[in-house]
């Protein structure tokens, strides 16, 4: 292996150094000529140059790597064409592919919820913040805050985590029945789809209809 182990960048951009490899025969000496076959195995990357001669010193590039949209390894080998049992091929080069900037934010749990008053809903809410490519955004900042009904967060204040999820601590309902919202605000400028809305019906518990004698009660 000569150069391109190792790197990371951003999903979908080309990284610093290009996968190359050095050729050389039993004794150590350069070997020209040689043609190597480089390709992306995962990451639906790609390379500029996926069939490369060495050179006199032995060395062949596959050109500039861009890296596939989705985040985390991405890799490419560089393999002798009709050598496959030479010592050393194939060779494999492993980049990690970066989330891009935060570009939206999307609801992740239920956006409409049924709950009894004066008590958390049963799913607490969460976001999901992700970049261009649909790939999650770690470390945004999250802030939860009821927008009607009088009830109230704990934990209003979340950071996403690895996967670009980030979830309030608990919603509790208001005291009343009836429609109630909770606000989700990413602190990222331009976000799409930035505030994401909960809502939730308030209900109280056990309340049903009945008549008794010479009375109509509510119960």
């Amino acid at each position: 292996m000569r150069a391109g182990d190792g790197q990371s960048a951003r999903v979908g951009t080309a990284l610093a150094i290009a996968p190359s490899v050095i050729v050389t025969d039993t004794k150590g000496r350069p070997f020209a000529g040689i043609r190597v076959l480089f390709g992306p195995l995962h990451g639906v990357g790609s390379v500029a140059n996926t069939n490369a001669l060495t050179d006199s010193t032995g060395l062949a590039s596959s050109g500039t790597w861009t890296l596939g949209s989705p985040a985390g390894n991405d890799t490419v080998t560089g393999y002798i064409a009709g050598f496959e049992s030479i010592t050393g091929s194939p060779v494999t080069f492993v980049a990690v592919g970066l989330s891009g900037p935060a570009t939206r934010v999307n609801g992740s749990s239920a956006a409409s919820q049924i709950g009894m008053v004066g008590t958390p809903v049963d799913t607490a809410p969460r976001v999901h913040v992700v970049d261009a490519f649909g790939n999650g955004v770690a470390g945004v900042a999250v802030t939860f805050a009821v927008d009607s009904g009088g009830g109230s967060v704990a934990g209003a204040q979340q950071i996403t985590d690895t996967n670009g999820v980030a979830t309030v601590g608990s919603w509790t309902l208001g005291p009343h029945i009836g429609a109630q919202s909770l606000r989700a605000t990413v602190a990222v400028d331009s976000l799409a789809n930035n505030p994401v809305e909960f809502t939730a019906t308030a209900v109280y518990a056990g309340s049903s209809l009945s008549i008794a004698s010479g009375n109509n009660q509510l119960i």
